[in-house]
């Protein structure tokens, strides 16, 4: 070993040259054992710089290696050397300071004072304090491997010759062992990197084997990115699919991210994310600090620490299928070897996913053509329903009840439209509680949400009824159905009225119900229009059409029902016929539109004087018959003198500042008394009014010739 320095020198040496020699072999072979003892890299080379210091009693001493990829020199050892100094020449290129100079050239440089070197390029800042500096050449059959280098401080004896010769013949002896040691290294990176490669393969072919396992897709979603954390060692990550529909990037599934962050990323439409950066350009990125990336513009990004994120595109083929991302809470925390990691495991589990999406595809397509075959069946038997009859009623009872059945909702409603009143009004309606009937019998278009749907043509939703103001009062709302669809019933772009259903749960009328129902209302239209045509023409059959009263064939008619019921309950059954003296005479005198007048506002007299369940009809010109269920002749008389005091009471104006008076013949018969059939009892009654007229007009007679007692008004003409 070797006990003192060399730095003790002065030329010419004190002692013999064979002394010296033998000096500075045991040097070299200090410095070549110690160096030999290790394969690792950095041991060599710190073992050797120090004891090569501490062999030319240096102050400071560095060895810089040359770095074949860059062909830059690079700092391994500093020994003793400021850390300003050790950052400048860090790394440093061929020809740049002595150093640079050394291992372009090949060959030592020896400089007495630093500061006075022209050579050197350093910042005196940097080398402020070093008096002398000595550089070789670390060579190895003509092939520079790097630099070693001694410096001493000021106010020390300089280096000299001799010591560069010492140390050029260190840097010999250590060259084989640097080399030596640099194939070692070489040999455990490529043993580790295929380490490495083999660990990566198994995981890769773990998370694929986790998303192949499902055909779910949201379950091989989430086996995918909880692999994909698990190889990567990661905590924090998410799974962005691609809305077809939309364009858009849908937050799939995630872990541990932020919440604020995990909102602003579920849909994402264009730039600002390195999520979106990925999809839209099909590339793999890293970003190690958020906030100084310029693509990243979002919000909740900003508002937060700094971090890493690494993203990968989800790719198969040329298509993208989303991304993968993962991301740690530091900036500088992610590699590129994470990156790469995150990519093999992104294109090892797109195929998977792009398989689990299209079978999911399959799936609802399948659903959605089953729906459609169930929702055209669901038609047709509405339809059928609603073409079982002409009856206008019965026609939306029974497509009101199949509709229900078919959408599987809790309740509804149908109401048409009003002709005169343009109201909406309640025609059929279907386990709707009754308060809930009477809210909604007659509506207002321009006051209600059933009016919005015919006022836009359009279906109209309500998600949760009673989040609606209009309706809040409404019995509907406080016994049962929360959510409402309302669908205007269309033909030829008229609306006839409105097709209404609810359901218990809020948001619970689908998207596809809805569809469903304009498809039944635009279908059973006809139908109702049919129906209500019908109705109208019946009408029209039953009707009077210049008072409208029931006519003589409807009245027979009621008279029938009237009198079956009466034989069955054992009731008596009285009419009234009224034979209106002198309207011929008005008619010649003041024209038939006076005739005309007087007949409609008899016809409103005698309504006003009966009660609703009393039928009221026009028997045949000037004649007009009342029934009156369960009255007896006591109770018929006084009926028909109700009557004779507000005919003798009314005056009709035939001209400015002219009226005249109108009178009534009145007969009266009952059964079962007087008749046993609905003829007999029209033709007794018939008979009774004649024997009024033929004791001069204006009386009232029971069956078959008995005065009845009546207030006489005035007579003539006023």
């Amino acid at each position: 070993m070797v006990n003192s320095s060399f730095s003790d020198y002065e030329e010419p040496p004190a002692v013999s040259d064979l002394a010296q020699e033998k000096r500075e072999s045991e040097a070299i072979l200090a410095v070549i054992a110690a160096a030999s003892a290790y394969l690792e890299l950095d041991k060599v080379l710190a073992t050797a710089m120090a004891k090569t210091v501490e062999v030319l009693g240096a102050d400071n001493g560095s060895i810089h290696l040359l770095e074949e990829a860059s062909g830059e020199l690079v700092l391994q050892t500093p020994r003793f050397v400021d850390p300003a100094l050790a950052e400048v020449v860090g790394r440093l290129k061929l020809g740049q300071s002595l150093t640079g100079l050394v291992a372009q050239r090949g060959e030592p440089i020896l400089t007495p004072d630093l500061a006075a070197d022209p050579r050197s390029t350093l910042p005196a800042a940097a080398t402020a304090g070093i008096q002398s500096l000595a550089v070789v050449p670390i060579k190895l059959k003509e092939r520079t491997l790097g630099t070693l280098a001694c410096s001493t401080q000021k106010g020390k004896p300089p280096l000299t010759q001799r010591h560069v010769s010492l140390m050029q013949a260190i840097a010999n002896a250590i060259a084989p062992a640097i080399e030596n040691a640099r194939l070692y290294q070489r040999e455990r990176e490529a043993t580790a990197a295929l380490a490495r490669e083999k660990q990566t393969l198994e995981a890769i072919n773990a998370v694929v084997a986790a998303a192949s396992a499902s055909l779910e897709l949201e379950q091989a979603l989430e086996l995918a990115l909880d692999k994909a954390l698990e190889m990567t060692r990661q905590k924090i990550g998410a799974l962005h699919l691609v809305d077809e529909a939309t364009g858009e990037l849908a937050l799939a599934c995630h872990r541990n991210m932020a919440p604020r962050i995990a909102a602003d990323t579920q849909r994402l439409k264009s730039g600002g994310s390195v999520v979106w950066w990925s999809a839209a350009n099909a590339a793999p990125i890293l970003v190690t600090n958020t906030h100084a990336d310029e693509r990243i513009a979002l919000a909740s990004v900003r508002q937060q620490p700094p971090y890493s994120i690494a993203c990968a595109p989800l790719m198969v083929q040329d298509k993208v299928l989303g991304t993968l991302s993962l991301i740690r809470r530091r900036v500088d925390s992610l590699t590129e070897q994470d990156l790469q990691a995150l990519v093999n495991i992104a294109n090892a589990v797109a195929p998977a996913i792009e398989r689990a999406r299209l079978i999911k595809q399959e799936r609802e397509t399948a659903q959605a053509l089953a729906q459609e075959k169930a929702g055209l069946e669901a038609v047709n038997s509405v339809v059928a329903a609603a073409t079982a009859s002409v009856e206008l009623n019965l026609v939306l009872k029974l497509a009101l009840e199949k509709t229900i059945s078919a959408l599987g909702t809790d309740a509804g409603t149908i109401h048409l439209l009003e002709e005169g009143s343009g109201d909406l009004v309640l025609k059929a309606h279907h386990r709707l509680p009754l308060e809930g009937v009477r809210d909604v019998q007659r509506l207002k278009v321009a006051n209600s949400l059933v009016g919005m749907a015919v006022e836009r043509k359009e279906p109209v939703l309500v998600p949760d009824m009673t989040q609606e103001p209009r309706l809040a009062t409404q019995a509907t709302i406080r016994q049962g159905p929360r959510a409402m669809v309302v669908v205007p019933i269309i033909l030829h772009d008229r609306v006839l009225g409105t097709l209404t259903t609810a359901q218990a749960g809020a948001d619970s009328i689908s998207p596809q119900n809805t569809k469903l129902m304009k498809t039944i209302a635009n279908a059973i239209a006809p139908a109702i229009e049919h129906a209500r045509l019908y109705e109208q023409m019946a009408s029209l059959a039953l009707t009077d059409t210049l008072t409208g009263l029931p006519n003589l064939r409807y009245l027979q008619g009621e008279l029938e029902r009237e009198l079956a019921r009466s034989r069955r309950e054992q009731t008596p059954l009285s009419l009234l016929l009224m034979d209106i003296d002198s309207l011929k005479s008005i008619n010649d005198q003041y024209g038939h539109q006076a005739g005309d007048r007087l007949l409609k506002e008899m016809c409103g007299l005698f309504k006003g004087a009966v009660r609703a369940s009393e039928i009221v009809a026009r028997y045949g010109g000037d004649e007009f018959v009342v029934a009156l269920p369960n009255a007896n002749p006591t109770g018929a008389e006084v009926v028909a003198q109700r009557i004779h005091q507000r005919v003798n009471d009314y005056r009709l104006q035939v001209r400015e500042g002219k009226e005249i008076a109108a009178h009534v013949s009145i007969g009266i018969a009952t059964f079962p008394q007087q008749a046993a059939s609905a003829a007999e009892l029209l033709d007794r009654a018939d008979s009774a009014a004649y024997r009024s007229k033929a004791r001069g007009r204006n009386q009232i007679t029971l069956y078959p010739d008995t005065p009845v007692e009546s207030s006489p008004g005035p007579s003539g003409q006023s």
